[in-house]
């Protein structure tokens, strides 16, 4: 049933309709909400990794002050100018006066730290924890005014920076200040507590300070693309680690020349719109459930029956008056099916009254007709023996007779219309032998194929025919004659065309002939044989009948057509 007749199938369609109309606006919603709770998660991020960059660099900046203070201190100076290394008690009081400022310093700083005071003319160096020896190596490797990031010989990594005071006499002490990478690891640890991240400090190259949980695999993607990019100042972005997708957060620590960043996955950073989301798609699936429910049972109460009252109408129209309704809908529609079923009994059973009384009517109409040629035949016949006689021909004459003993042992079954094709044309040709017995002025041929000959035909429908040609197409023109029946199946059903040299007839008297056998025969009217073939193919056959046209010999052609036979 098509869509625009279908109420139910509007009804169908507006709720899917009404559920797609929904579930599109919520997507576009959702997408923007994503969009700005994610960018003012971003930039939450951001500012948050930012303010941590600046805690850090506020505590080394303050380190670096300390350095500062301290190398400007008197004595420190005193120390430097005083310092050897046979050193005498009053050096000595020196040395613990710095190292004990030396420690009051480091104390100050929230960081653990040391500061190494450095004398290279003299050789000599002093520090917050310990007295060394002077190595004048290593200072000349890492000597840098800026904070260094150092590994040392046993494992450890510290930042250092150096910085250097002019003194009299041309020499100089050099002070360092050093601070454990672990102090940027306690506060990476501290500030993952309140993260969903992994920060870590982005020293350059491949080194790195990472928090005690830190998984060097992904921060070493981070890393390539963090070097691969160029990466400087701060930002974002989007990158995939492990094969999930992962925002990037970045800034620059200024006092330490370094990166400090941030990776976190996509999917914690959107958890709560993608549980909401998550929520509604429930939602909405729950109630794509109930709208699919509502659709199942509008279609099985209401859509179904109605189809099934169509179908059995169209079955009925188209002539199948046996075909019932079996579904039962067990709702208001059941008394409606058992009404139609009754209705289709009661159609079946007078069509079947009005069709039986068809057939016979039918059948009644076949025989008359098949009655009606038995005289014409038989008179024709006898008038044709009483002229032999007269003419004295006796063996014409008893072949005659013979041939219409043969005829009236043919038509004598009269409960039996329909013959072979092949014992029909027997009876055309024993005709048209006893024809020639009278006159030699004419010959036939017969071309039928073989699988044609058991072809079931109604009798006697070639012979008037042919009749007709030896009386109306070869006396009026007064030459030798020629009759040729052809037979040959079509895709619909068969045909007999018998082909004459007669006079032929014009298009006019054609049209007048194919008139004459299309309506009732009058009284004395000619043309009675053609008229009662043509009567009988169309009371046999669904599509049947005479047709007439020129023939290539010249003369008439007149085609026997059947298709299906009427049941």
């Amino acid at each position: 049933m098509p869509l625009k007749q279908n109420t139910i199938g509007k009804i169908m369609l507006l709720l899917l309709l009404m559920f797609g109309v929904s579930l599109v606006l919520y997507n576009y919603s959702n997408q923007a909400s994503v969009r700005v709770i994610q960018d003012e998660i971003e930039a939450s991020n951001l500012s948050r990794l930012s303010f941590f960059a600046t805690q850090i660099d506020n505590v080394v900046n303050q380190l670096s002050v300390q350095t500062i203070v301290m190398s400007r201190d008197k004595s420190m100076e005193e120390w430097a100018r005083s310092g050897s290394r046979t050193a005498s008690f009053s050096d000595i009081q020196r040395q613990e006066s710095v190292v004990n400022k030396l420690n009051v310093l480091s104390a100050t700083s929230v960081w653990s730290n040391q500061m190494i005071l450095y004398l290279p003319r003299k050789g000599l160096t002093l520090s917050s924890s310990r007295f060394g020896e002077y190595d004048p190596e290593e200072l000349r490797q890492s000597h840098s005014e800026q904070w260094v990031y150092q590994t040392g010989d046993d494992g450890s990594s510290y930042y250092s920076k150096f910085l250097s005071n002019p003194l009299a006499l041309q020499r100089e002490v050099i002070l360092e200040t050093r601070f454990s990478s672990q102090n940027i690891v306690s506060m990476l640890d501290a500030y993952k507590k309140d993260s969903k991240g992994d920060p870590f400090l982005y020293v350059g190259g491949q080194a790195f300070i990472g928090g005690t949980t830190a998984d060097e695999k992904l921060i070493s993607g981070v890393m390539a693309r963090l070097e691969g990019e160029g990466r400087s100042g701060k930002g974002h972005f989007r990158t995939m680690l492990e094969g999930e997708d992962y925002i990037v957060f970045y800034t620059r620590s200024e006092a330490l020349g370094a990166l400090l960043a941030d990776y976190v996955p996509l999917e914690q950073t959107l958890s709560p719109i993608v549980h909401s989301r998550n929520l509604f798609y429930a939602a909405m699936g729950f109630l794509l459930l109930m709208v699919l429910t509502v659709i199942y049972i509008l279609h099985k109460q209401v859509n179904l029956p109605i189809r099934l009252l169509v179908r059995g109408v169209e079955r009925l129209m188209s002539g199948q008056l046996h075909y019932r309704l079996g579904y039962q809908p067990r709702n208001e529609f059941e008394n409606l099916f058992i009404r139609f079923n009754e209705m289709a009994e009661e159609i079946q059973r007078l069509v079947e009254k009005v069709y039986l009384e068809n057939i016979r009517f039918r059948d009644a109409k076949l025989k008359q007709l098949q009655a009606q040629i038995n005289p014409h035949f038989l008179y024709n016949t006898l008038f044709f023996i009483k002229n032999m006689i007269v003419m004295d021909e006796k063996q014409t004459a008893t072949g005659m007779v013979m041939n219409l003993a043969d005829y009236y042992r043919y038509i004598t079954r009269m409960e039996h219309t329909f013959t072979s094709l092949a014992e029909e044309l027997e009876m055309v040709a024993k005709y048209l032998d006893i024809q020639q017995m009278r006159s030699d002025s004419f010959h036939y041929e017969v071309d039928v194929p073989h699988e044609m000959l058991q072809l079931q035909v109604p009798r006697l429908i070639i012979q008037p025919i042919v009749e007709n040609c030896l009386l109306h197409g070869f006396k009026a023109g007064n030459r030798y004659g020629i009759i040729q029946i052809e037979g040959r199946l079509t895709g619909e059903g068969f045909a007999i065309t018998i082909d004459d040299n007669g006079v032929g007839m014009r298009e006019d008297q054609l049209q007048g002939i194919t008139d004459k056998i299309r309506r009732p025969v009058e009284v004395g009217e000619s043309s009675f044989g053609l008229w009662n073939v043509h009567q009988r193919m169309l009371h046999q056959y669904k599509e049947g009948g005479l047709l007439f046209s020129l023939s290539p010999l010249g003369g008439l052609r007149v085609t026997i057509h059947g298709s299906e036979p009427k049941g």
